[in-house]
């Protein structure tokens, strides 16, 4: 399987959909969870997805921040 990278780290691919969007920031829903993420960690795609840092994966939807 190949590695996905984004802004030179490895990201994942999870499912979401954008609702609103700030200067520096999106919000997204996320398995019906609104969260705020930071553009520049993350980059979303036309598919119904988005791509975002691992580390920032990990902070916020794998800690429970969902």
């Amino acid at each position: 399987m190949e590695e996905i990278r984004l802004n030179n780290v490895p990201a994942v691919r999870i499912a979401a959909k954008l609702i609103k969007q700030g200067p520096n920031t999106v919000l997204m829903d996320c398995e019906g969870d609104e969260v705020w993420f930071p553009k520049k960690h993350v980059q979303i795609e036309e598919d119904g997805t988005m791509l975002i840092e691992e580390w920032l994966y990990n902070a916020k939807v794998r800690k429970g921040e969902l």
